[in-house]
């Protein structure tokens, strides 16, 4: 389905290192915009990913893109965030502890607020990923990652 303009007929608002404290803060996920550290995170092509580190809770804000980032026009309806919210909040219902904890889902902005993984969890394009499935030996690199 392709991006369906809103009334205003503009996307929403994109959310940027610069922009997500002030945002976070506004919506009661962090007590204070000015105390944050942002890092965006690589490998997304399909929204913007930032990581979020505040007092003692570290974050993943997670925006989808209307436009992927590709060199050919690509349209996506940024909407699809929200079916991944529902999709993480059931998996965390079915499996406790398997998925980062639903924080926050903004139908408005298209944003889904995330706890961010612990750093010994392995993404899934990881575990995918063809040499994941062999052995390493002297002759076969360990898993990238």
């Amino acid at each position: 389905m392709p991006f369906e303009p809103r009334e205003t007929g503009a996307a929403p608002p994109e959310l940027d290192a610069a922009s997500v404290a002030t945002y976070l803060a506004k919506r009661g996920l962090i007590d204070d915009a000015g105390q944050v550290t942002t890092q965006p995170l690589g490998g997304g092509i399909s929204n913007v990913v930032l990581a979020v580190s505040a007092e003692d809770r570290t974050l993943v804000v997670k925006q989808s893109l209307p436009r992927l980032r590709v060199t050919d026009e690509w349209l996506a309806s940024p909407v699809r965030i929200l079916s991944e919210a529902d999709a993480l909040t059931l998996c965390a219902r079915l499996t406790p502890g398997a998925v980062p904890a639903v924080l926050g889902r903004d139908p408005e902005r298209l944003v889904l607020v995330l706890e961010r993984a612990p750093a010994n969890w392995r993404d899934w394009k990881t575990q995918l990923h063809p040499s994941c499935a062999k052995p390493a030996s002297p002759q076969t690199p360990a898993c990238p990652g």
